[in-house]
């Protein structure tokens, strides 16, 4: 899941948009000098008045009806290309782990890719603001720190995580939305999908089972 969104669904500059073919360099770099701020902060951005609420507005209508008009004109065969690359850098990331093979299991991955594309692509045509956010410590560390229940839960192959384990491995990350599909109430954030990671406790109940 971390590579899919570092290569696919990330907001970041140089990431996403794959969904865009031949155009996606440009639309990358017009988005990242337009946008008022990165997705997940809009909210903290805006309460702390460091941008204009009405520059997020039409910055988000500006960028729906872009990605709307666009994606119709998107020629199939244009991603091709970028979808199979990324998904030679996927298999090059986990073949050193794999315990078993499938004879399916490429072409899973590779429509596994397809998918995630997809929901760019539908994604980027909202007025909402959808993104994937790193799951981090309170000093910016990528494990160590404490597992919260309102913002985390465990990976479905262990046991439950409680308030005070330790987090040792983030699996995937939130997944937030800001504001509306009407294009309003940018200063509120929901998380549609908690971050997933893995907890030294639970991780060491399974391993006693065995």
């Amino acid at each position: 899941m971390h590579s899919l969104w570092t290569e696919v669904l990330s907001t970041h500059a140089g990431a996403g948009l794959v969904w865009a073919g031949d155009v996606v360099g440009s639309l990358r770099h017009v988005q990242n000098v337009l946008k008022p701020g990165e997705s997940c902060q809009i909210p903290y951005l805006l309460a702390g008045k460091y941008i204009k609420a009405t520059d997020v507005k039409e910055y988000c209508a500006w960028r729906a009806k872009t990605n709307i008009l666009l994606a119709a004109k998107i020629d199939n065969a244009s991603i091709r290309a970028p979808i199979d690359d990324i998904t030679d850098v996927l298999r090059e990331d986990l073949e050193p782990f794999l315990t078993c093979k499938r004879t399916t299991m490429w072409d899973e991955l590779r429509d596994l890719v397809v998918q995630a594309v997809a929901l760019d692509a539908e994604i980027s045509k909202s007025r909402a603001l959808f993104a994937f956010a790193k799951c981090t410590g309170a000093s910016g560390q990528s494990w160590g720190f404490q597992f919260h229940d309102a913002m985390m839960e465990s990976d479905v192959r262990f046991d439950v995580g409680h308030p005070g384990m330790n987090v040792e491995l983030v699996v995937a990350p939130f997944f937030v939305k800001a504001g509306t599909a009407d294009g309003d109430a940018y200063d509120t954030q929901s998380c549609l999908s908690k971050c997933v990671v893995v907890c030294t406790e639970t991780r060491k109940k399974m391993v006693g089972t065995f």
